[in-house]
């Protein structure tokens, strides 16, 4: 319920002021008050005079002990329950104000305690021991009081000034209040605080399940992807094989390089595979991964116009072979090779040098991530330059010619080898000839 006070004088004349039940409404002539009457002609008016508050579930006005009394509805009055349209006068002929209730139904109850207006019929004199004894409590009470005042901070001595004991009381429930009010308030805030903090650790939690399981994720699609590629391409890589002309060594074929199919009587390779076929074998043939009863003769050898052994350069050859294949590998269009680029995965399979038994051919399938793409002066330029593929997956002697796959099972490129330093291969510093330095040959040769 909404009590409204209007003062009908003064400078707060037809000011409508408005309390609910947790406020208290303080009237006098000092500017402490809410109601403030100081007018001249106010002088009446105590400077503490009257307090309205909600108490015992209606709204009560007290006389504060003023000096001239205060009234309602022409009678005055110690304490009385206010109801709607009450006029409240502060001295039987000083300024008066208006009393309104909004809300509940008006409080029809009155609870008026009238002062006497006449001088109360006086007892017997009290002894002298009763008179010391009253005296000493009432100056203990007070002593008590006073000293509850002062460390609650709401006695202030200025020369000439005197609040009531009520008015303490009063605004000694209003510091209670005050403090409920603020303990309240930082309990909302410490809640929203240790909200927050829950909110953000839930999301610090979310965030790290949801890396993990994107790592988790990625690992077995790559995992998958790895597998998927292995097992479709087994029966298109093969081992190149020739018979050594060095006298010193035994006069059977043996392995030296990888191939794969890239058409029905077509494979892939490196150009340096090819020169060393050329010059260090004879009899050169090819066995198919798996299979080792399949093995074909090699009858044309032709590497890229612009390869140079001593440097880097495009290091790519096909070889045609005397019989006809049922399955080759699947070359990666320009639109795969334009999404190669540092760190995505590549796969290689190919047959390393000690691994490479003729009698029972099984080639090694391995992973590793793209480095970067450059020319091969090692600069970065356009999309058609950049052919040189350096990759981490795990090389060595043998390997030459193994075909380089995305996750989709494309060839993007052709193992070249390692970059050597004093005479060894940096591991994971390795390097690839990307597949469409091929065009060139497929279109002399198919």
């Amino acid at each position: 319920m909404i009590l409204i006070l209007t003062p009908n004088s003064g400078r707060q004349a037809g000011k409508r002021l408005r309390i609910d039940k947790t406020q208290r409404l303080n009237l006098g002539r000092k500017p402490e008050n809410d109601a403030v009457f100081d007018a001249p002609e106010h002088q009446v008016v105590s400077g503490f005079h009257a307090q309205i508050r909600w108490t015992d579930g209606a709204w009560r006005i007290q006389d504060l002990d003023s000096l001239h009394g205060t009234w309602r509805n022409g009678q005055r009055i110690t304490t009385a329950t206010l109801q709607h349209g009450d006029q409240i006068r502060l001295c039987e002929d000083g300024p008066s104000a208006v009393i309104a209730l909004e809300g509940d139904a008006p409080i029809t109850a009155p609870d008026i305690a009238k002062a006497p207006h006449s001088n109360p019929v006086p007892g017997p004199a009290p002894s002298s021991g009763e008179r010391q004894s009253r005296l000493y409590g009432q100056r203990t009470l007070g002593l008590l009081i006073q000293r509850a005042l002062e460390s609650a901070g709401l006695l202030q001595q200025k020369t000439g000034t005197s609040k009531p004991t009520a008015y303490f009381e009063a605004m000694l429930e209003d510091k209670v209040a005050d403090a409920r009010r603020y303990s309240r308030l930082l309990l909302l805030l410490l809640g929203i605080a240790l909200a927050l903090i829950l909110v953000i650790a839930t999301l610090l939690v979310l965030r790290y399940r949801s890396v993990t399981i994107h790592q988790t994720t990625q690992y077995v699609t790559e995992t998958a992807a790895g597998g998927s590629v292995a097992s479709g391409n087994r029966h298109h890589i093969f081992v190149m094989a020739g018979v050594p002309n060095d006298p010193t060594l035994p006069r059977t074929p043996m392995g030296f390089c990888t191939a794969f199919a890239i058409g029905p009587d077509l494979l892939a390779t490196n150009a340096h595979c090819v020169l060393t076929a050329s010059r260090d074998f004879a009899g050169i043939e090819v066995r198919m991964n798996g299979m080792p009863h399949h093995a074909h003769r090699v009858v044309q050898m032709h590497y890229h116009p612009h390869y140079r052994a001593e440097v880097l350069s495009p290091d790519v050859a096909l070889i045609r072979i005397d019989g006809k294949l049922n399955a080759w590998a699947r070359l990666a269009t320009t639109a795969e090779l334009q999404q190669i680029g540092p760190g995505v995965p590549v796969f290689l399979y190919g047959f390393p040098g000690r691994l490479n038994n003729l009698v029972s051919p099984e080639a090694t399938f391995v992973r590793g991530e793209i480095g970067r793409l450059t020319t091969f002066a090692h600069t970065v330029a356009g999309f058609a330059d950049n052919t040189l593929v350096q990759h981490s997956a795990f090389v060595s002697q043998g390997t030459s010619g193994s075909p380089m796959f995305n996750a989709a099972g494309s060839v993007i490129g052709i193992n070249a080898g390692g970059y050597t330093e004093s005479g060894q291969i940096l591991p994971g510093y390795n390097v690839g000839m990307r597949i469409d330095l091929l065009t060139p040959l497929t279109k002399e040769l198919r």
